[in-house]
């Protein structure tokens, strides 16, 4: 799937993407990880998928998986109004996990295929470093979220400070 909803806002989302989640494969390679990719999904705020992307590469018997998860991070976050991120309804008993955040009112972004509060904390920066998002204090917003969830996500925090190697 690819974009079903062209405008300016989705593109800017997948290109913050595809730099939030490079740092993230990055970082997760120096620490030992071998992640190296996953799918990301653009939905409205009811949680109607606009774009899914596959980016960087996944084992052929994850696809599958790492889709559907995508797309029901952003669904189930939709379906919940008054929740910011989709690790307030997570539940591993029915495999529904965290890795979905509000952009604003009117976007939620996703992503499943690294560690799961690494999913989350790419999702963050890029909520946090959007353009839609009108909160003047880097990161208030949703540092504040997490610790009244669930607590400190130090993957977050990591990206949050993460500077790519200067060629």
């Amino acid at each position: 799937m690819r974009l079903i909803e062209s405008n300016p806002v989705t593109a800017t989302l997948e290109r913050m993407a595809l730099n939030v989640l490079s740092q993230a494969f990055n970082l997760l390679q120096k620490e030992g990880i071998d992640k190296k990719g996953g799918y990301f999904c653009i939905a409205n705020a009811e949680g109607v998928p606009l774009f899914v992307s596959l980016i960087g590469g996944v084992p052929q018997e994850k696809a599958e998986k790492y889709f559907q998860y995508a797309v029901e991070k952003a669904r189930r976050l939709g379906q919940h109004a008054d929740h910011v991120s989709s690790w307030e309804s997570r539940n591993p008993e029915q495999e529904q996990w965290g890795g979905a955040v509000r952009v604003n009112a009117d976007y939620i972004v996703a992503f499943s295929g690294l560690p799961e509060e690494w999913d989350e904390a790419a999702m963050l920066v890029i909520a946090d470093n959007s353009f839609l998002n009108s909160i003047s204090s880097r990161a208030s917003l949703y540092r504040a979220i997490l610790f009244e969830t669930r607590g400190k996500n130090p993957q977050f925090e990591k990206l949050c400070d993460y500077q790519p190697p200067q060629d």
